[in-house]
């Protein structure tokens, strides 16, 4: 489980580093905010159906 967290550390590291390279960095930003913003967007939208 260590291995498997350190290897998807590792490949964050690399994309975030690809992205600044082709993108600016307030739309890289952007970007994983709202993705960041999805999971729970998700949730409430579950939540509000067992209401």
């Amino acid at each position: 489980m260590m291995l498997l967290g350190v290897l998807l550390f590792a490949v964050n590291d690399i994309l975030g580093k690809w992205l600044v390279g082709a993108c600016a960095v307030g739309q890289l930003m952007l970007v994983c905010s709202i993705a960041g913003l999805r999971p729970w967007h998700h949730r409430a939208d579950e939540g509000a159906a067992d209401r």
